[in-house]
C-alpha cells in the first residue's frame, strides 16, 4: 500500500537513532559529546538548509566549523565534511530512487559512480597537506560563489 511504501523513507532513520542512543547511553557520553560539541549541532542544522537549498552539501559548512571553532585539524575536519556529505547525499539519493525514481538517469549515476571511484582512489593514493585542503576547499566554494551568484 501507498502508506507503507513512504513509510519506507524513514527506515534508515528508524534503524540508526536507536542504535545512535544506545551507543550514547550506554558508553554514558550523552552529557559529554552534547556539551563539548554544541556548536557542530547548530552548524549542521544549518548547514542541512545550505545543503538542501543548493548542490554543494552539509559538508562545506562542516568543514570550517569544525577547523576553525572546535579546533579539529584539516584533517580531521576533511574527514567529518566527506562523513557528513556522503551520509546526506546517500540520504537524498535513497530518497530519490524510492519516491521518484523516474527523476533517475541511469547513465549519469554510472558516470558518478565511476569518476567518484577514481576520485576516492586518487585522494586515498596522494597524501595531501593540511593547508592545500583549506586552499583547495576555499578556491572551490570561491568559484562556485561566483558562478551561483552570477547566474
Amino acid at each position: 500500500s501507498r502508506i507503507f511504501y513512504k513509510a519506507l523513507a524513514f527506515l534508515p532513520a528508524m534503524l540508526l537513532y536507536p542504535c545512535w542512543l544506545y551507543t550514547l547511553i550506554k558508553n554514558q557520553i550523552f552529557k559529554a559529546v552534547f556539551l563539548n560539541f554544541w556548536p557542530m549541532t547548530i552548524a549542521m542544522v544549518l548547514g542541512s538548509f545550505i545543503a538542501g537549498s543548493t548542490p554543494l552539501g552539509g559538508g562545506v559548512v562542516g568543514f570550517p566549523v569544525a577547523v576553525l571553532a572546535l579546533g579539529f585539524g584539516a584533517e580531521q575536519g576533511r574527514d567529518f565534511s566527506a562523513l557528513i556529505q556522503s551520509i546526506g547525499m546517500t540520504s537524498a539519493a535513497y530518497l530519490i530512487l524510492l519516491l521518484k525514481p523516474n527523476l533517475v538517469e541511469p547513465i549519469l549515476v554510472a558516470y558518478s559512480v565511476v569518476f567518484g571511484v577514481i576520485g576516492c582512489v586518487i585522494g586515498f593514493i596522494i597524501p595531501l597537506d593540511g593547508f592545500v585542503v583549506n586552499l583547495i576547499l576555499t578556491t572551490y566554494l570561491s568559484a562556485f560563489a561566483i558562478v551561483y551568484c552570477y547566474k
